[in-house]
């Protein structure tokens, strides 16, 4: 719950502001690691553990942890955000950079940042869902 999506006032998506990637987004620290972990814990509490995100997914809808729904968001959110690092690592890669987790905002055509924005939002509602699942609101 710490790395909260970078999504700013009328659902802009917030870049870095200065440094070598600025005007980049940490895609990994904006929603790929808070889905991953997230599902992780939820799978260590039903004691589902194995497997990958979307086999402990599997898991959890089948333990009624979540609702075919909520996963199905969770697994399409996660996917997306994979699909853009991977599409940038390449990039890089081809570009003669080394590959790391920042996507190019400028790079994104207008659908690419809607599914973007949608993806982002999908990972807030989901850790909205865990703050609630593991009652971390009355954490300090």
């Amino acid at each position: 719950l710490r790395f909260a999506p970078p999504i700013g006032w009328f659902g802009k998506i917030k870049g870095e502001k200065d440094g070598a990637h600025s005007g980049m987004l940490e895609i990994k620290k904006a929603g790929i690691f808070a889905i991953s972990e997230g599902v992780k814990a939820l799978a260590i509490q039903a004691g589902t553990l194995k497997g990958s995100t979307h086999q402990r997914l599997e898991a959890l809808v089948r333990d009624k942890v979540l609702s075919r729904k909520v996963a199905d968001n969770i697994a399409e959110s996660f996917d997306f955000l994979v699909l853009m690092r991977l599409r940038a690592q390449v990039e890089a890669v081809r570009e003669g950079q080394a590959p790391d987790n920042y996507i190019s905002l400028e790079r994104l055509n207008m659908m690419e940042l809607g599914r973007l924005r949608i993806a982002l939002k999908g990972v807030e509602k989901f850790q909205e869902f865990i703050k609630g699942h593991f009652h971390l609101h009355l954490l300090r």
